[in-house]
């Protein structure tokens, strides 16, 4: 024991006096200190302070890389110190070292990495962000994404000098092994990492987050499961296996070498356990892989409903949610005027449906083909009772877990009554999905339970049981994780925990989103789209829609800023207008190409008439279709003649048109040249 002390004191000293070793550790502070300096002087405003600890990864990766020299050299090139007298190759002497060594880097490590973390929250609190689990789950990221890779550091350092000794070749392969395997990877090889979700064996070669921007998602929080703190221990235990494994050879007793094997064989046992736990558990909303699988799903799918099997009316939902372990339903649904033995309902693919039982409790025969539930019922009566059980799987587009829950008013979370899918490929960029949304203006009665460890929210009054209920119009919202609710002016709002307290900044937003939704009501004479006194700013897939039921607002615009910043508020008008507009428009459209167009020329209408727009140069190229390039010659001179005439109209012909437009969509949808006539006739009345 006072051998392990004296080699503590030792290398303590040694440490301390290291320009190399100190110099890391005060080199990422001051660099995490000028990226707090860099935001709080932005130019633009950006507030965006969930993703603040991923701007760090390029200055973790330098410093994991300063660190495996530093002990690389240490270990390798002590001699200088007169060590050599001291430790002579013995197989203990040499486990004693790395044992100081790794106490002394553990304890400088969390005193250096705590100091960081309470700088951070200084940060925060300068920012005004409320505490909540924000907070602790920063300590969380910090430990995975920046302790834990440091210490792997150390042990690629011993590693790297038991291998290669004093040669040159050892600064090649921690060269080498940084580029593979360090936290920036996933950037420097991007196109290779983000092809893989993180259940796929690829996601073993990477210790940093898959997107140093992206972070921290609403509701869900960091990028951290079980399974990134799995996968940093797999890789340090087979360094150490490495470790120990180079170690053998300067075992001398028979002893040493079965105490050797030993602990190979545990760590070995140990990897083995942890290897499956790596890719289970991870978070889909950060996985492009998981993305792009969503978006080729709905490319290459055609599912059709029968009509005649959604003759029926649904009146009321009862829905029990037990998320506690896996995230399981149990929806009542009652139906009434049912017409067809056989009915139809959507619900997402990724809600693995179990059974599906009658007003009496037997079971029902159904089938799941994609996102149809088709029930083939018993009863001949026009009004039943059909319960169904299932189980919600996490994905990208609808984050479920029993840490976090994003069930919106606009989607098939319940079995819904409709004869189209929840989304639709983006023929439009080639890429991504667009929503279909669900919704109806029809009045529904709801009851809600919810049976969960994390906070819950939801749109419906809560009962004095502590479910809810309610008749609501437009669906429902289910909210658990990650999420701060605060009363402000007469409003519910529901907003991120990584933002800044709203206080100040509401009045602003709350104006322009008044006046936003007068403007389009008055100039498309909606007489039903009231502006309700809950509204949840929520967007954990970085969506950017608004969605529009009796007594609450979705409004997901995923703004890196301010809500009172200009930035934000000019982006109101092109939220808004689509839970206004078109997200209970229940016409068929070929293509949706011109509504994007037509959304983009509106929001620029309603910005001007708000003072909203951004001063500066108008350039026509800059304001034509985003595919203008691929049309034809002629299509590309229709369409140039068609917005250089409607850019020359006043304001109030270009809102005369918009709602001719408008009005006329699902007619001229699928060719510029019918819009472009359209135009023509307008122009001719207006003359």
């Amino acid at each position: 024991m006072n051998l392990f002390f004296n080699l503590w004191l030792f290398y303590a000293k040694q440490m301390l006096k290291s320009f190399l070793y100190l110099g890391t550790m005060l080199f990422m502070v001051i660099m995490l200190i000028s990226r707090f300096v860099i935001r709080q002087n932005d130019l633009h405003g950006m507030t965006d302070y969930g993703n603040f600890v991923g701007e760090m990864t390029l200055i973790v990766q330098a410093v994991m890389l300063l660190f495996m020299v530093f002990f690389y050299k240490l270990f390798s090139d002590e001699y200088k110190f007169g060590a050599n007298n001291l430790f002579i190759g013995s197989f203990r002497i040499t486990l004693l070292k790395i044992a100081a060594l790794l106490c002394i880097h553990l304890l400088f490590l969390a005193v250096f990495i705590g100091i960081q973390t309470a700088l951070i929250f200084i940060f925060y609190r300068v920012w005004e962000i409320p505490f909540s689990s924000f907070y602790t789950q920063t300590v969380s990221y910090v430990i995975v994404y920046w302790y834990l890779p440091f210490v792997f550091s150390f042990f690629l350092g011993i590693f790297t000098a038991l291998l290669f000794g004093k040669n040159k070749l050892s600064f090649v392969f921690m060269i080498v092994i940084w580029l593979a395997i360090g936290p920036m990877n996933t950037t420097l090889f991007s196109r290779y990492f983000r092809q893989f979700s993180f259940s796929d064996v690829e996601s073993l070669f990477y210790i940093g987050p898959l997107n140093i921007n992206v972070v921290f998602e609403d509701v869900i929080g960091y990028n951290l499961s079980f399974s990134t703190y799995m996968k940093i221990f797999f890789w340090i235990m087979a360094v150490m296996i490495a470790i120990f494994a180079a170690l053998f050879k300067t075992t001398r007793t028979g002893r040493e070498k079965i105490a050797i094997i030993v602990v190979i064989v545990f760590l070995l046992i140990g990897n083995t356990f942890i290897f499956p736990k790596i890719f289970e558990g991870g978070k889909p909303v950060f996985s492009f892989a998981d993305l792009n699988q969503e978006s080729l799903y709905y490319k290459n799918r055609k599912d059709a409903i029968d009509p005649s099997t959604l003759q029926y009316t649904i009146k009321r939902y009862d829905i029990e949610l037990d998320a506690r372990d896996h995230v399981k339903a149990e929806v009542k649904v009652t139906l009434d005027q049912i017409k067809s033995q056989t009915l139809s309902f959507v619900l997402y693919h990724f809600f693995d449906v179990k059974k599906v039982t009658n007003k009496e409790g037997r079971r029902l025969p159904f089938t799941q083909q994609g996102d149809f539930v088709v029930v083939r019922r018993t009863s001949t009566h026009p009004f039943d009772e059909l319960t169904f059980y299932y189980e919600m799987k996490d994905s990208f587009k609808i984050p479920v877990s029993p840490n976090y829950l994003f069930l919106p008013n606009y989607f098939s979370w319940v079995p819904t009554r409709a004869n189209h899918v929840p989304f639709d490929f983006n023929r439009i960029y080639n890429e991504g999905t667009i929503v279909l949304s669900m919704q109806t203006k029809e009045p529904i009665h709801y009851t809600l339970s919810f049976k969960g460890n994390v906070p819950f929210y939801t749109n419906l009054p809560r009962n004095k049981d502590g479910t809810y209920s309610g008749e609501v119009s437009g669906g429902i919202t289910a909210v658990a994780g990650m999420f701060t609710k605060k009363h402000l002016d007469g409003w519910e709002i529901v907003y991120p925990t990584d933002w800044s307290e709203i206080t100040k900044d509401w009045p602003t937003f709350q104006k322009y989103l008044v006046q936003v939704h007068k403007e389009i009501v008055d100039m498309f004479q909606i007489k039903d789209m009231k502006l309700p006194n809950k509204m949840i700013l929520l967007a954990p897939n970085s969506e950017m829609n608004s969605y529009l039921s009796s007594d609450h607002l979705l409004f997901q615009i995923d703004t890196l800023f301010s809500i009172s910043s200009e930035n934000t508020l000019k982006d109101i008008p092109k939220v808004f207008l689509h839970a206004l507009l078109w997200n209970y428009d229940k016409r068929t459209f070929s293509s949706y190409e011109q509504i994007e167009e037509f959304n983009k020329l509106l929001a620029n209408v309603v910005q001007d008439e708000l003072g909203l727009q951004s001063p500066g140069m108008f350039f026509l190229d800059a304001n034509l279709p985003w595919a203008f390039e691929q049309y034809d010659q002629e299509t590309q001179n229709v369409v140039r003649r068609l917005y250089e005439e409607y850019y020359r109209l006043p304001n109030e012909k270009k809102k005369e048109f918009l709602v001719l437009w408008y009005k006329e969509m699902h007619h001229v949808a699928d060719s510029w040249f019918k819009t472009a006539e359209l135009f023509q006739e307008f122009k001719e009345g207006i003359q």
